[in-house]
C-alpha cells in the first residue's frame, strides 16, 4: 500500500510540474520580445564582424524581433541564416526566461589572405574554410599569392565551411597555401617572420619573411615542420655570425639541409 501511495504523488508531481512548463511555455509565446541581444567569441582573433553586422544580417532578410510576440519570431530561420554565414563557424539562437532573444556566434580565425591568380581575394580561416574580405574590418595575417589556381567563382565556395572538414574542399593550390600556413602559423617564430607566401612557377612554396631581402624556398607541404627547426636553427645561430644581407636565398627542400646563395657568392651551411 505504502508503495503505491508513493508512486501515486510522485506521477502527480511529475504531471504538476509538466503542467506548469506547459502552462510557463504557453505563457511565454504570448508575450512579445524585449530586445535582441548578441554575443561574440572572437577566439582571439581580428574582428571579421561585430553586433551591428549580425542584427543587419537578420534585420535584411525582413525578419522582425523587439515588439514582436515570441511565438511569431521565426528562431529555425535566423538560426539557418547565421549557419550559412562564410564568417562564422558556430551560433546558437534562444528565448531567454526574460522575453530576449539571445544570439551566440563563435567567429571564424582568419589564417591567411589569398590573393589568386585570377578572380578577387580572400581569406582561408584556420580550418580551410573560404571567407570573403570584410570590408569594415581590415585583418593583418600572412598573405599567400603567386600561381595559386581556383575554381572559376570562389563566391560560390564561401558556404563551403558547413562541411565538417572544409580543407577537403579546396583545390590543390589553396590546399598547399593552407597546409603550410598552418604550420607557419603554429610556432611563434615563423608567425613573427612570415610575411607572405608564394607559389613559384614550378608549384614550389617560397616564403618571403618580414625582415631581410631573402628568398626562403619551402619545396612541397612535407617535413614542414622539420623545415620550420632547420630554418629557426639557422636564423638564430648561422644568421647572427654572417649577417642578413648576405644572403639571396636559403632552401630548405632537402631532408636535414639548408643551402644558401648568397649575394656575392654560393655556399652551403
Amino acid at each position: 500500500m505504502k508503495k503505491i501511495l508513493i508512486t501515486v504523488v510522485w506521477a502527480l508531481l511529475v504531471g504538476g510540474i509538466g503542467s506548469l512548463f506547459v502552462f510557463a511555455n504557453k505563457k511565454q509565446s504570448n508575450e512579445t520580445c524585449r530586445t535582441l541581444k548578441v554575443k561574440i567569441e572572437y577566439q582571439n582573433a581580428e574582428t571579421l564582424i561585430n553586433e551591428s553586422y549580425i542584427v543587419k544580417l537578420i534585420t535584411r532578410e525582413g525578419i522582425r524581433i523587439k515588439g514582436q510576440p515570441l511565438k511569431h519570431i521565426p528562431i529555425a530561420e535566423i538560426q539557418q541564416l547565421l549557419t550559412k554565414n562564410p564568417y562564422i563557424k558556430k551560433s546558437s539562437v534562444r528565448i531567454g526566461v526574460d522575453c530576449i532573444v539571445n544570439v551566440f556566434v563563435e567567429q571564424r580565425i582568419p589564417l591567411v589572405k589569398v590573393m589568386p591568380a585570377e578572380g578577387v581575394p580572400f581569406y582561408l580561416d584556420t580550418e580551410g574554410a573560404i571567407m570573403p574580405l570584410s570590408p569594415g574590418f581590415p585583418v593583418r595575417v600572412m598573405v599567400a599569392s603567386g600561381l595559386i589556381r581556383t575554381r572559376t567563382s570562389v563566391k560560390k565556395e564561401y558556404s563551403a565551411g558547413t562541411h565538417p572538414e572544409p580543407f577537403k574542399m579546396l583545390t590543390p593550390d589553396l590546399q598547399k597555401v593552407y597546409v603550410a600556413a598552418s604550420a607557419l602559423n603554429k610556432q611563434d617564430f615563423t608567425r613573427a617572420l612570415a610575411e607572405q607566401l608564394y607559389i613559384n612557377t614550378q608549384g614550389e612554396l617560397e616564403l618571403i619573411p618580414k625582415i631581410g631581402e631573402q628568398i626562403i624556398l619551402l619545396g612541397d607541404t612535407t617535413r614542414l615542420t622539420e623545415k620550420i627547426e632547420n630554418l629557426n636553427t639557422f636564423y638564430t645561430r648561422g644568421m647572427d655570425a654572417e649577417g642578413w644581407s648576405n644572403y639571396r636565398s636559403i632552401s630548405l627542400k632537402y631532408r636535414n639541409q639548408v643551402i644558401c646563395t648568397k649575394t656575392t657568392q654560393n655556399g652551403s651551411i
